[in-house]
């Protein structure tokens, strides 16, 4: 980069922003690299092209992590550590890609990692899941909400397990899974838009509600109302 350029600069084969808060690409085929300690947000698409990493540490000075950081493309990563600060992690942060273990400080007060599912602080919500699903996954009890994008292309979840407790089911929260079939609980409160779009296997959707009780029917679902059961 020109040492004159006001908008950009390389350090460690990575590109930044001139006042380097904004991480925007690392080139580096190196296993690991050394982040300024300024950055506050990591840009998307920010590490396509490095495709060697096999660690990386963001530091406490980081707020924000954007979707598709990582591609499937990073094959060999092995662990991601995150600091104390982030308070927004993009839900598709690691899209599609599933090598490696993530972890985030203790300390930090917006999130937690619990056999790399990503969960508010105190649990209550899934963000997402960082492992490739196979077969059953089963919903801890503590959860009332799933987060928008949480099992995106989880194409190898075929089933999934609510216990009555759950409240919300997000935008786009199941789209292009696996799942053949869903029991929803009583205890729902909140499906919204698009919840079941692109699951061309999704044949049953069972509520122990009543016809109506909650709106937006199908939600997203392909094969439309006949695959919806109301059990009340």
């Amino acid at each position: 980069m020109n040492s004159n350029n006001k908008n950009f600069v390389v350090e460690n084969e990575c590109v930044y922003d001139y006042n380097k808060t904004i991480l925007r690409i690392c080139f580096t085929k190196n296993k690991t690299v050394q982040l300024k300690d300024t950055v506050t947000t990591i840009y998307s698409n920010a590490f396509t092209l490095a495709i060697n990493i096999e660690e990386i540490n963001f530091p406490n000075s980081v707020t924000t992590i954007q979707a598709n950081v990582f591609s499937r493309k990073n094959t060999k990563l092995k662990k991601i550590n995150i600091g104390a600060n982030v308070v927004d992690i993009n839900p598709l942060f690691k899209n599609r890609n599933y090598y490696g273990t993530v972890t985030i400080d203790e300390n930090n007060s917006n999130y937690t990692v619990e056999k790399n599912v990503l969960y508010n602080k105190d649990r209550t919500e899934i963000i997402t899941v960082f492992n490739e699903i196979h077969g059953k996954f089963v919903v801890a009890d503590t959860v009332a909400k799933i987060g928008e994008y949480a099992f995106y292309y989880q194409n190898k979840m075929t089933e999934i397990e609510l216990h009555n407790g759950i409240k919300q089911l997000g935008s786009m929260t199941f789209s292009y899974t696996g799942l053949t079939s869903i029991n929803i609980p009583n205890s729902i409160e909140i499906i919204e838009e698009n919840t079941f779009s692109g699951i061309n296997s999704l044949e049953h959707i069972y509520i122990d509600k009543k016809e109506g009780d909650i709106k937006g029917a199908p939600w997203g679902a392909i094969k439309g109302n006949r695959i919806v059961e109301w059990l009340r």
